[in-house]
């Protein structure tokens, strides 16, 4: 399917060169795609100038329960951040740790506050 390269906008008539892949192309595309981006110059360094942009410890906003510090910690490498508290002799304890809990890294926690009853939610794959 092809636009037109004038397109109607109300009462502007505004040029729209864009081409819309075939009908049945996407396939093709989404081959031919990583071939074409590896053949770019600088893309290695690219690579590694994005790695090191998203390399970096996180922390969230601490809650605080009981004289303790609730907050979550993700190191730029890891999937999915890990539960923390602080002591008031800020010493700090993992308390829940994501990537234990299943081999793929599909299962992470939904609940980021601390409960007296302990409770916690669970996400699968996406899916609370």
């Amino acid at each position: 399917m092809c636009l037109s390269p004038v397109h109607n906008a109300g009462s502007k008539r505004t040029h729209a060169p864009i081409q819309w892949s075939q009908p049945g192309s996407a396939s093709s595309d989404v081959r031919r795609t990583p071939i074409w981006l590896a053949g770019l110059p600088g893309r290695q360094t690219f690579r590694q100038l994005q790695a090191s942009t998203y390399d970096y410890e996180r922390l969230s906003i601490p809650h605080k329960a009981g004289g303790r510090y609730f907050f979550t910690r993700k190191a730029g490498a890891r999937d999915h951040p890990v539960l923390v508290m602080r002591e008031r002799s800020r010493a700090e304890r993992i308390l829940l740790d994501p990537a234990s809990w299943s081999r793929d890294g599909t299962v992470t926690f939904s609940e980021r506050r601390a409960s007296r009853y302990g409770s916690r939610g669970l996400c699968r794959a996406g899916r609370w």
